[in-house]
């Protein structure tokens, strides 16, 4: 017999709605992981397939965190406690 929580995430699941918790679960970890300074200068656009969308205000920003991409990944999946974040992609 499942549980209610697993029978949510298996709804979630069949109706594509998986990616969208999972970027709402992203986006809290992120403000609190990169501060109010960088949370004001990114906007985290979507997630989708293991794919994280970031769009950044600066340039200097950008290569700030091109450069910190992995320790970004396995900051905010060990947070999370799963591997959900792949790849990111900062525009």
């Amino acid at each position: 017999m499942k549980t209610i929580g697993e029978l949510i995430k298996q709804v979630f699941k069949e109706r594509g709605w998986d990616d969208r918790v999972t970027f709402y679960e992203v986006n809290n970890v992120w403000n609190e992981f990169v501060g109010a300074d960088i949370s004001k200068n990114t906007r985290l656009i979507k997630f989708e397939g293991g794919v994280l969308w970031i769009k950044v205000n600066s340039s200097v920003l950008k290569q700030e965190l091109l450069y910190m991409r992995s320790e970004i990944i396995s900051a905010i999946n060990n947070r999370l406690e799963k591997k959900v974040i792949k790849k990111i992609i900062i525009e």
